[in-house]
Order: structure tokens, then sequence, then C-alpha cells
């Protein structure tokens, strides 16, 4: 089921990424693509979120997955990103667990550049 953010807790929320991406720039700059990559290939948001948050995958994001060959490519990228940035991978972690109402796919589409007024526009 889809997250029914407002537009106020999608701005809070945005506001905190934008501060994020300035505290962490390099864990971003190496997310950013990886989420991207993720999309392209039709993999769930949601699914690459609860393996950065280390929780059991919702069997709705399994059934979604399109593409099983870039699985082992997400995952290495996502290790990477996890030894090289570990304290960054950790604080993103936690804040997609706060956050977590808001709704992963809206998280994620902000990260990659969508304001909170285009997702309330998309909905």
């Amino acid at each position: 089921m889809p997250a029914e953010a407002s537009l106020q807790e999608l701005q809070l929320v945005y506001s905190t990424i934008q501060s994020m991406r300035a505290t962490y720039p390099e864990f971003f700059s190496k997310l950013f693509p990886l989420l991207y990559k993720a999309e392209y290939h039709k993999i769930p948001l949601g699914y690459i979120c609860q393996r950065i948050m280390d929780v059991e995958i919702h069997e709705r994001y399994i059934k979604k997955i399109r593409n099983q060959a870039k699985l082992a490519e997400i995952h290495h990228n996502l290790l990477l990103l996890k030894t090289e940035h570990y304290g960054d991978y950790h604080y993103f972690s936690e804040f997609l667990k706060k956050n977590r109402l808001i709704g992963y796919n809206n998280i994620c589409k902000m990260i990659m550049g969508n304001k909170p007024e285009d997702l309330k526009g998309a909905i």
C-alpha cells in the first residue's frame, strides 16, 4: 500500500535529505546512481531501502523484482556503500527507519531529485 504523506511531512523529510546530502556528499554521490540503477532494472526502491535497514524484506517487494540477474550487482553495490561509508550508511539506515511512513518511494524519489510538490502532484 503506497504511503500517503502530507506535503508538510514530505517537505520536512526533503529538508533533512538536503541536509544529509551536504553532510555526507560522498555517500549520496554513490547512493544516487544505485537508486537510479535499481529503478531502471525494475528493482523496487522499497526493496533497496529494506536491504539498507537490514530488515526482513517484505514479500511484496520480492514479487515485484523483474530483473533477478541485476540483484547480485545491486547487492554488491550496497555492500561497497556500507563498507566504504559505514557511519553514513548507518545514519541513513536509521533515517529510513524513522521515516518509513513517508514511503520508501517518496524518500528515494526526493534523493533522486524530485521535490515534495512533484510527489504530491503525482498522487
